[in-house]
């Protein structure tokens, strides 16, 4: 059990850090913008135009609030002297912690998960919102708790580097990233290698476990580099399940695009691109 003097000490510890981030992190306010855009950009298509202001504002305040919140979940978790976060999980890629922080969190919140969970600003957020809007309910709840793991994963990278434990280095680097990690290309999208070879990557599109799918694949991308006279080119297949949104689908295919050519100094005119949305996938096995 945690003191409440302890408590109210994890609480300034947890101000004072995400404070020093915003003031002073390029790379955090860059993750943090980036985060908040696209749960904003989700909720935003069912918001009248007249409450576009109101929503804005809470929805800020309410994203800021629920990152504090996970941020000292941690924080709480790491003090209680019946838990601990091992260094060998630590040493971790990122992708992977990021994976496993949702069951991390449901197990810390237990059987008050919504009350854990769920900040004073965010809980004013979803009764502004459900009063006006039918099918905000569950896509507010899905944010809330996702920006509550996504402030836990920043106080698990923070306390990473207060115990000096060094980022892992890649063994195995590939067109999209790192084959021995996860790559998120969204807060709620991961590509994972399935194969490489000279020629060839295979990725899979993976949902996030927050969202807690019984089928996690959401897509697959195929990368098929193909030796020209004067250069190379690359072959893009990208197929996407139906379930993700038409908008999602745009700017999945924009940011994996974006990877390719930022991380391998490709032109856009390199690379050729195909793109389906598809009902299911299925894995054969032969009998």
């Amino acid at each position: 059990m945690i003191e409440t003097a302890n408590k109210e000490d994890l609480f300034t510890y947890t101000e004072k850090k995400l404070s020093s981030h915003f003031q002073n992190s390029g790379e955090f306010n860059r993750f943090f913008k980036v985060m908040y855009d696209y749960y904003s950009n989700k909720l935003n298509v069912f918001i009248k135009v007249e409450d576009k202001e109101v929503y804005e504002s809470k929805l800020f305040q309410s994203a800021k609030s629920q990152f504090f919140n996970g941020y000292y979940i941690v924080r709480e978790f790491l003090a209680d002297e019946n838990t601990n976060l091992p260094d060998e999980w630590l040493s971790q890629p990122e992708g992977f912690i990021t994976e496993e922080i949702p069951g991390i969190i449901k197990s810390a919140a237990g059987n008050n998960f919504e009350e854990v969970i769920l900040s004073e600003d965010m809980h004013n957020l979803i009764l502004w919102a459900v009063t006006r809007y039918e099918d905000l309910h569950a896509l507010l709840k899905q944010t809330a708790f996702d920006i509550v793991c996504l402030g836990a994963k920043q106080a698990i990278l923070d306390e990473r580097d207060n115990k000096g434990i060094p980022k892992p280095q890649t063994a195995i680097p590939g067109l999209l990233g790192d084959f021995d990690d996860f790559m998120f290309l969204t807060p709620q999208h991961y590509f994972q290698a399935e194969v490489k070879t000279d020629e060839t990557e295979i990725w899979s599109l993976n949902w996030w476990s927050s969202l807690a799918k019984e089928d996690s694949k959401a897509g697959e991308v195929t990368l098929i580099k193909i030796p020209g006279e004067n250069n190379v080119q690359y072959a893009l297949n990208l197929y996407l399940t139906k379930e993700i949104d038409e908008h999602e689908r745009e700017r999945i295919l924009a940011l994996l695009l974006m990877t390719l050519m930022d991380k391998n100094d490709i032109p856009r005119n390199d690379i050729m691109v195909r793109f389906a949305v598809v009902e299911d996938f299925y894995i054969l096995v032969q009998e």
